[in-house]
């Protein structure tokens, strides 16, 4: 059983007697891990493979520290269900229904009457889940339900090409450095045309809120489709995009993709994201980033700029970290895990703890 108070958090003794625990929690899971960690310590540093083990131990940790068993339970139940939503969207809007009908006029039957018929539902559009969970089913005997499919994969390609909304049906578009915001011609009163932003593009924003508040399903996607390069060591959106010189290269609007510049550890970050985690990401974020709540979707994009993706639409970064930091603050005790990160991070193997206070006279 775990006994900390309040107080405990706020103190040096106390975060040492946390990361005491938490060395005792890893020590009965696997001692040889607990024997890499403090190596790790002894010399600064350590690679993305012990991070990603300890993160599940972390998870539990302070889980039950908090007692939000339930609560993360909630998110676990969101994550297996965007899952089946993401399974679809890959397997069958992408590689079966695009290339079957590569564009609008391929399209043969009136897709919305026919899909209602087979999926037996009364209105349009369909609700996603609904259409995944068929689709999926589908999929497993491609023969026995070809006509099915064929309605199914019409259907999708038809809500590709009218620009769903549906994370489902939105597919990686084509790069164009030219046309990064959609335009529209304005005429003003003296009769002089201007170019403006699509007036669906403008969001007011009121205050500090922001804009677009964090979407579940936009954010999982977005980590989904990420390919974790760190595990080739690539991962230019933290480090850089460099050439065989390693010289930073410049984007086509000729900006250096120096990629994040607190070189944050966005792949593993991602990794365990996708694992359905929650705790864990945002202690791999506050390592480099401790005032994460100020960095994220609007303010900095300096890490998708660098993104592997540089012939498509790169990973939204900013979005999948501020989900994660919402995601927590939104749990019982949110922001006392948050802050608890910046102060305590088993994953800063240089400054895990805080540093006794040193009272000197400068005058």
């Amino acid at each position: 059983m775990l006994t900390l108070t309040p107080q405990d958090l706020y103190s040096i003794d106390g975060l040492r007697k946390i990361d005491e625990l938490f060395q005792e929690e890893v020590k009965r899971h696997c001692p040889n891990l607990l024997e890499r960690l403090i190596e790790a310590r002894c010399t600064g540093e350590g690679d993305a493979e012990l991070i990603i083990e300890l993160a599940h131990l972390l998870e539990r940790f302070i889980t039950k520290i908090f007692h939000i068993e339930e609560e993360l339970k909630a998110y676990q139940k969101l994550h297996e269900e965007f899952l089946d939503l993401y399974k679809c969207k890959r397997n069958f809007v992408q590689r079966y229904a695009i290339k079957k009908f590569p564009d609008r006029e391929s399209l043969t039957l009136n897709v919305e009457e026919a899909l209602l018929s087979i999926l037996e539902v009364a209105n349009i559009p369909v609700d996603e889940n609904v259409f995944a969970s068929k689709v999926n089913a589908w999929m497993e005997d491609k023969e026995q339900y070809e006509q099915q499919l064929d309605i199914a994969a019409q259907y999708a390609a038809h809500m590709v090409y009218s620009g769903s909304k549906s994370i489902l049906f939105q597919v990686p578009q084509k790069y164009e450095a030219e046309n990064l915001i959609p335009v529209d011609r304005a005429c003003l009163d003296n009769n002089i045309d201007v170019t403006v932003a699509k007036s669906c593009l403008i969001k007011e924003r009121t205050g500090f809120n922001i804009a677009n508040p964090p979407s579940a399903n936009k954010a999982l996607n977005e980590v989904h489709y990420c390919i974790l390069c760190h595990k080739q060591k690539r991962d230019s959106c933290s480090k850089g995009m460099v050439d065989k010189q390693g010289i930073v290269k410049a984007s086509p609007l000729q900006v250096l993709m120096t990629g994040c510049p607190l070189k944050v550890k966005i792949s593993e970050t991602n990794l365990l994201k996708s694992q359905g985690l929650v705790l864990s990401p945002l202690a791999v974020i506050a390592v480099d980033n401790p005032m994460c709540a100020l960095t994220g979707h609007r303010i900095c994009n300096d890490c998708s700029r660098a993104c592997i993706y540089q012939k498509q639409q790169p990973v939204d970064v900013p979005s999948i970290e501020s989900y994660i930091l919402d995601s927590v603050l939104n749990l019982p005790y949110g922001f006392e895990i948050y802050s608890l990160f910046t102060r305590w991070n088993p994953f800063h193997l240089q400054t895990f703890c805080p540093r006794n206070l040193q009272i000197k006279t400068f005058l």
